[in-house]
């Protein structure tokens, strides 16, 4: 999922380019290829077990250390297994090209009950790059960040600030808090057992 937006992100950059300075350019395509660098790193055991060793030894509590081995070793399997069958990693590939897409209509949908004069191409293009700033770990629900990156994007077109501030929070609440409570409703409803 990561890779798939990640990779529409930098496609995203390259198009419009010509919209940005170059410094600005740059910034962003070294953070598209620090999330993709940092995803590969995952990837490779030895590389993690090695970063994370002196963490696991110094702050670990003795009492969860076995359980979070027995995890770290399933998670490993579990890539191993995927790695293994292509032909299940290229139906998941597709699903979240599909996912994806269905995001895409969604936010276009957005701009229609605005009544904003944007192209779908331009939401192709501008929703990969709002979607990895929108997760970076440094606000809650993308509070801020996805504003002045919206506010960014629509000025390029034409489009005022207080709209695009009107969209992000229309996003937020259509496209984050309302898929929240329906996924919250359906866990109420049929939990999904954990064994112990």
């Amino acid at each position: 999922d990561l890779v798939v937006i990640v990779a529409m992100g930098i496609v995203s950059l390259i198009i419009l380019s010509g919209y940005f300075s170059e410094k600005t350019f740059y910034l962003l395509i070294a953070l598209s290829l620090g999330f993709l660098s940092i995803f590969y790193a995952v990837t490779k055991r030895k590389t993690v077990k090695f970063l994370l060793k002196p963490i696991y030894n110094i702050f670990i509590p003795q009492k969860f250390k076995n359980e979070l081995s027995n995890e770290f070793n399933k998670f490993y399997k579990t890539l191993e297994l995927f790695r293994n069958n292509k032909k299940f990693m290229l139906k998941i590939f597709f699903l979240t090209i599909f996912n994806w897409i269905i995001v895409f209509v969604y936010t276009y949908a957005i701009t229609l009950i605005l009544r904003l004069k944007v192209d779908f191409f331009y939401i192709l293009l501008i929703t990969p790059l709002m979607i990895l700033v929108e997760i970076l770990p440094i606000s809650v629900s993308g509070l801020g960040t996805r504003e002045a990156t919206l506010i960014f994007f629509f000025s390029i077109i034409g489009i005022e600030k207080n709209l695009a501030v009107s969209f992000s929070i229309l996003y937020l609440i259509l496209a984050g808090w309302t898929f929240s409570l329906l996924g919250a409703i359906f866990w109420l409803k049929n939990p999904i057992k954990f064994k112990s």
